[in-house]
């Protein structure tokens, strides 16, 4: 008789997957791809994905059994599994890592620890323990009773220690409890009960009522009647909440009706994520070159670069290729930089295609986003176009016929921490190549990497040189800040130029959006006498003033302070704020003009699930005048009446220190441009810098990417950066500086040996502590034609190695590949 075993991946960062037996009783049910309760450890349980079914006895120890097999069919595709085999390898991390990334939290069940009672004779209990004995005595001993809920009932004592030490009485026992988080939502209904599906019956059911003074029930049962908009027919239901909230009535009043005989109830699922409807009935009209961009695409099976203009109609094109997919019944991926921020383009979307657009981003909740995977997997409601963020590449797609990635430029699109540390561009790229399709990658300001692909032939290059309709390219000047200042022209961040043309903009009914890459209110609190600026505890960086909460904030860690009112260093009782972020500049332009009304878009605004979406509808209604924000401004805004962008100062994000400052500043300075302008009017920027000289600027004024492109790639070849060779990124941590120094010497010795002259390091970042972690890193460059996937297996073996060592047990070794 054959014994079947099978490699399951599960939720944790193991190197390979793990193999268990499968019972006699559940080997009809495992499939390649779906999921099963696994047992890990001593006692704990989890969720893992079934990799594969085979009969190969392990070698090295006995295999436990599965648990149970959740699924009847599989929750992974072969394409996805693919996907992931790829991600693990390129990536340098374990199936484990990208399980954790790829599932949504609702399908990855793991135990939770029951305590029952046991009777025992004789045993001395302190105070606490009896309480804890004496509550879990009147609970039922079955179902036991949980952790959390002991804590919950209990909060006077210590929960944990008191559990502990009658473990070891013997006086209760632990077992494991796998609980499902997914759970349908679940709606009660209301309907008429058929013995009450007449005229005659439904007025006698009213006299009675009334005769005996049951005046909300007769109050529920009218509204329930009005609701439903009864004609006779059995069947009809509402909503019990809708009918309790109408009536203005209670529950009593509705299981009165329901125990009369009146009403019967009844539990439905429901929805919870639910499309909007089509609103549009015919396809925009594409202009000649957007005409001639879809067909080169779709007669293209390859990864095709939309290198379009700001405003040049790209969701235009997009929503043509869409079309053309669901004539074919095939589904379509759209990735977004950040869901937040491009509602305009979501809207657009589902005007056209309806309730057959799904979204799907970390702001919505567990069981929304396992909703979602459901529907995309199939059913009665499946999702043919998905909308997301970088984590919806992950989703089950049955019948994939586009990828599209819109503003592939994003630094959004590539996940920092934790692993897997992946660029979801590259990886839908190829995703595509996988499944066989076209995908699309869109940008005004393509990334160095992107852009190469498509000079070098790797990508179809498509291009759309026009503004769409009669749109403009807007009027780019430069503001010298050195000349204003010389001229007593500025006031606080304001330029005299820069406050005339907002008050005239703002005069002719127009609107204006100023860009500012700093929030808060200053980002430095110093005293006046000995220059002391107040720093995070945790981390090695200043602390940023926020006004509006009278705080002392890092943006790293978190840690918060209150503005020290008297020098810690000298005792002086004066500081000066240097420096402006977005609260500052919020509060300068009002007290400047008094009269225009201003709002601000930035992280400490617009942190709630739609508060973005609040204010972007404010602007939009015209009831600001003037949008302050962070990056977010310069993503996926489209309003029409936007005449005026001002960037308050540009000099900043072209001095970091990294080799993709100037990209990232070029990339920022075109995309707020164009915000400005998108109708028949041209658009104004203007650009605040104290550096007018700077190389970079008359490519921004020109809106000449292919000028600043040619000079930043052949600044990258001289010095052997990306995209002429790979790039690995090794960051080292550990909360004790000795520990990390000499972890690094080490890691150094085995780099020198295999890697002479490939890499430099390790030095100390930019911000050196982040969260109590001292952090060295090293970087590796390696020639694109080397065997790279031999080096990262090096650059894993070494991981492996330190952290066998005792004393760098609790080292951090994060390996990065294509750090962004």
């Amino acid at each position: 008789m054959k014994t079947y075993f099978v490699d399951v991946v599960v939720p944790l960062a193991v190197p390979k997957p793990l193999t268990y037996r499968v019972p006699m009783e559940w080997e009809l049910y495992v499939n390649q791809g779906s999921r099963v309760v696994v047992p890990i450890g001593k006692s704990k349980k989890y969720t893992g994905i079934i990799w594969r079914v085979h009969e190969e006895v392990p070698k090295d120890r006995a295999a436990k059994y599965i648990d149970e097999v959740l699924d009847d069919l599989p929750i992974l595709s072969k394409k996805q599994m693919e996907l992931w085999n790829w991600m693990s390898q390129y990536y340098a991390c374990t199936l484990g890592e990208i399980m954790s990334a790829a599932l949504p939290t609702g399908l990855k069940l793991s135990s939770e620890t029951i305590y029952v009672s046991n009777q025992v004779d004789d045993l001395v209990l302190e105070p606490h323990e009896l309480l804890l004995v004496e509550f879990m005595s009147k609970k039922n001993q079955v179902e036991g009773v949980s952790a959390q809920e002991l804590q919950v009932h209990l909060p006077l004592i210590q929960v944990q220690k008191t559990v502990r030490s009658l473990l070891k009485k013997g006086a209760l026992s632990a077992l494991e409890e796998v609980k499902e988080k997914f759970v349908p939502k679940r709606i009660t209904y209301l309907m008429l009960s058929p013995s009450f599906c007449s005229d005659e019956a439904l007025q006698n059911c009213f006299n009675q009522l009334e005769k005996r003074n049951a005046d909300k029930q007769h109050a529920a049962l009218m509204t329930f009647i009005q609701l439903s908009n009864w004609n006779g027919i059995e069947g009809v239901a509402v909503r019990k909440k809708d009918v309790i909230q109408s009536s203005k009535t209670d529950h009593a009043a509705i299981q009165g009706l329901i125990k009369k005989g009146v009403l019967i109830q009844e539990e439905r699922n429901e929805r919870r994520v639910v499309g909007e409807e089509a609103t549009r009935d015919e396809m925009p009209i594409l202009s000649k070159e957007q005409g001639e961009a879809k067909d080169k695409i779709l007669n293209h099976k390859g990864t095709s670069l939309l290198f379009g203009v700001t405003s040049s109609g790209k969701t235009e094109v997009y929503i043509h290729l869409i079309e053309e997919q669901l004539k074919q019944g095939k589904q379509v991926l759209f990735l977004l930089p950040e869901i937040a921020l491009t509602t305009h383009l979501i809207h657009r979307v589902q005007a056209y295609f309806g309730e057959q657009v799904g979204v799907y981003h970390s702001g919505y909740s567990t069981h929304e986003r396992t909703e979602v995977w459901h529907r995309v997997l199939g059913g009665k409601y499946r999702f043919n176009v998905v909308l997301g963020a970088r984590s919806a590449l992950f989703l089950p797609f049955e019948n994939l016929g586009l990828i599209i990635v819109d503003e592939e430029h994003e630094g959004t699109y590539k996940q920092q921490d934790p692993a897997p540390r992946y660029q979801a561009r590259d990886a839908a790229v190829m995703l595509g190549m996988m499944h066989e399709i076209s995908v699309v990658l869109g940008s005004a300001t393509p990334s160095i990497e992107s852009m190469y692909n498509a000079n070098s032939g790797r990508y179809q290059r498509v291009d759309l040189t026009q503004r769409f309709g009669l749109a403009q390219q807007p009027k780019v000047e430069l503001v010298n800040l050195k000349a204003e200042l010389a001229a007593k022209r500025v006031t606080g961040t304001f330029s005299q130029t820069l406050i005339d043309q907002i008050s005239e903009t703002v005069k002719q009914g127009n609107q204006v959006i100023l860009f500012q890459n700093r929030r808060g209110y200053t980002p430095l609190w110093e005293c006046v006498m000995c220059h002391h600026i107040p720093e995070c505890k945790n981390c090695d960086v200043s602390l940023t003033f926020h006004k509006s909460s009278n705080e002392l904030k890092c943006h790293y860690c978190g840690f918060v302070q209150k503005p020290p009112t008297q020098c810690p260093a000298c005792g002086v009782q004066n500081f000066k704020m240097m420096g402006a972020g977005t609260e500052k500049i919020e509060e300068e332009l009002q007290d400047i003009l008094p009269h225009v009304r201003v709002g601000r878009m930035d992280m400490d605004v617009a942190r709630g699930k739609h508060a973005h979406k609040q204010l972007l509808n404010e602007f939009e209604e015209g009831k600001l005048d003037v949008l302050v924000g962070t990056q977010m401004v310069t993503k996926g805004l489209d309003f029409s009446k936007v005449q005026l962008v001002g960037v308050l100062n540009a000099d900043r994000m072209m001095k970091h220190p990294d080799f993709r400052a100037l990209e990232r500043a070029f990339q920022l300075l075109v995309q707020v441009a164009g915000r400005s302008g998108r109708r028949e009017e041209m658009g104004r920027v203007l650009i605040q810098t104290y550096d007018t000289d700077h190389w970079i600027f008359p490519y921004v004024i020109q809106n000449d990417y292919e000028g600043f492109y040619r000079i930043e790639a052949n600044e990258r070849e001289q010095h052997a950066y990306p995209p002429f060779k790979r790039m690995i990124k090794l960051t080292v941590k550990h909360k004790d500086r000795a520990v990390v120094h000499k972890a690094t010497q080490q890691i150094f010795e085995w780099l020198k040996t295999a890697l002479n002259g490939h890499f430099f390091g390790p030095e100390e970042p930019y911000v050196s502590r982040i969260n109590n972690y001292y952090i060295r890193v090293f970087w590796i460059r390696i020639p694109k034609m080397t065997e790279h996937l031999l080096v990262k297996q090096f650059l894993l073996d070494c991981k492996l190695n330190l952290l066998k060592e005792p004393e760098f047990k609790m080292v951090r070794f994060a390996i990065d590949v294509d750090p962004s």
